[in-house]
């Protein structure tokens, strides 16, 4: 199977839903690429690459039956809904999911079976991500210099978990908004921060497990988790000004750890389930 290219100097617009027979991956550039069809998914195909001055999916969401997605775009936001399990990660010279200057939101899975995991690579945006999965949030290979990079970021993972513990997720802010990092998993959450602090917003697990790591402070907002275990390599785990609230409502333990002599500010509050 080959590469089918589509090219235009405007916009890309869906009017109906496209299966290539004999194409692996599909290649769009043009301005906006856009969804006008309510009824299927605009795109099945193994792999699918998207380059656009413009935006992708921007207010009409783009639905995708894919692979493999990666997407370059240079203004405008990124929607894109994936109907089963997602990698975010190279096709056709284009790495990972990108948007100069816009928000990225991409969700994945099957509501009606409950399954389908996103598995992410490289994936930035100037302003915002929302990543949401029906199953759980994976590390795709992820390092320093491939990971989630946002000022703000939200996960949501309905019915799994986020990153893991022998290859947690991988993420970096773009300044340090407060309560910048927002995550909710059924299963365990394990979360590293590789550049300064981070700002917790408000990070969930359900049942099991949150592990934090970051090369700065851990600052802000509150943690929720049956055992709850936070690195800070460099930094605080909470200041008199950012302080962070440690929940447990699964009865479980909070495990600390800290590089430096002094942890800063730290509230602690349980609350016992009936």
């Amino acid at each position: 199977a080959g590469t089918l290219r589509i090219t235009a100097t405007n916009d890309i617009t869906f009017n109906a839903a496209m299966s290539p027979a004999h194409a692996s991956i599909v290649r769009l550039t043009g301005h906006d690429v856009l969804d006008n069809n309510t009824v299927d998914a605009e795109i099945t195909v193994s792999d699918l690459a998207i380059s656009t001055t413009g935006g992708v999916g921007d207010g009409t969401t783009l639905e995708t039956s894919v692979n493999n997605l990666a997407i370059a775009s240079l203004m405008g936001d990124i929607e894109v809904s994936n109907n089963k399990a997602l990698k975010v990660t190279t096709v056709d010279s284009i790495s990972g999911v990108k948007a100069g200057n816009g928000s990225i939101t991409i969700t994945v899975g099957d509501a009606t079976e409950h399954t389908g995991d996103a598995h992410l690579g490289a994936i930035s945006a100037s302003d915002h991500i929302t990543v949401e999965a029906q199953g759980s949030i994976l590390s795709l290979d992820q390092s320093s210099t491939s990971k989630v990079v946002a000022q703000t970021m939200t996960f949501i993972a309905h019915h799994g978990g986020i990153g893991a513990s022998d290859l947690p997720l991988h993420l970096s802010e773009l300044g340090s908004v407060t309560g910048a990092v927002q995550a909710t998993a059924q299963l365990a959450v394990f979360l590293q921060n590789t550049d300064s602090d981070l700002h917790v917003g408000s990070i969930v697990s359900a049942t099991n497990n949150v592990t934090l790591m970051s090369d700065g402070a851990i600052l802000d907002g509150s943690v929720d988790g049956k055992t709850i275990d936070l690195t800070s390599a460099e930094g605080s785990i909470g200041t008199s000004s950012h302080p962070l609230t440690i929940l447990s409502l699964q009865n479980g333990s909070v495990s600390l750890k800290n590089a430096l002599a002094s942890t800063g500010c730290l509230i602690l509050s349980r609350h016992f389930q009936n």
